[in-house]
């Protein structure tokens, strides 16, 4: 893996203590950035696109199909403004999963982003949006902080942070994070969506490890690009 590199230079959504921390710590957590109803309808997508309509809210309703909201999100100004502030000028989405807690108890392994092939030269950025709360008794995200410096398995407990998200929060995180979902009990499983952004220059559709229907610009010379 390269050596790390710290985000420096001007930012229009990320705060200087929010880009010390992404260098520091490889995240920071915007607290209920989106509204319920947003998050209601993206929950309702991505629920129906993974096949888990159980975890849908009731009664939700949209003239869009679940395809089209998802690719609206995607393009989202708060989401396209931090890939400009942490990707560039020319930045993509190269994947978007949804993340269901497993059902098993049992500790699971750390990981990090892969996607547009192997090559981790160039900054990708990771947007983890949960859709419900994600709590210590839910199974909230595990981060190594400061893992995204080095290539190392984690080995010390200390460094590694329970990070709790209410619904509506995103999990800003370096695609070289290592996370993980904490192990828990609960009956009913947590859902996340987490989309990865790219500098456009690299995309090769050809290589992508996690090919995402919504492989599409959001940020084009600097400036924003809404859903097409």
């Amino acid at each position: 893996m390269s050596a790390w590199t710290d985000h420096t230079g001007v930012t229009t959504v990320a705060t200087p203590h929010q880009v010390d921390q992404f260098n520091v710590d490889g995240y920071f957590v915007l607290d209920r950035a989106f509204h319920a109803d947003t998050v209601d309808d993206v929950l309702a997508a991505v629920a129906f696109e993974a096949g888990i309509i159980d975890l849908a809210p009731p009664g939700r309703r949209t003239d869009e199909s679940p395809g089209e909201v998802l690719r609206r999100f995607c393009t989202h100004p708060l989401l396209a403004g931090l890939a400009r502030d942490f990707v560039g000028p020319e930045a993509y989405v190269c994947g978007d999963d949804p993340v269901r807690h497993p059902t098993s108890s049992s500790p699971i392994a750390f990981t990090r982003d892969t996607c547009c092939g192997s090559d981790v030269r160039f900054p990708r950025l990771t947007c983890w949006i949960a859709l419900t709360d994600f709590t210590l008794d839910s199974g909230c995200l595990q981060i190594e902080r400061g893992g995204h410096r080095s290539d190392r398995p984690p080995s010390d407990p200390r460094v590694v942070v329970d990070v709790e998200a209410r619904a509506g929060s995103v999990v800003v995180m370096s695609s070289l994070t290592p996370r993980r979902l904490r192990p828990t009990d609960a009956s009913r499983p947590s859902l996340a969506y987490s989309i990865q952004y790219v500098r456009d220059v690299i995309v090769d559709l050809d290589e992508l490890a996690t090919p995402s229907r919504r492989q599409i610009p959001v940020v084009r010379g600097g400036q924003l690009v809404g859903p097409s």
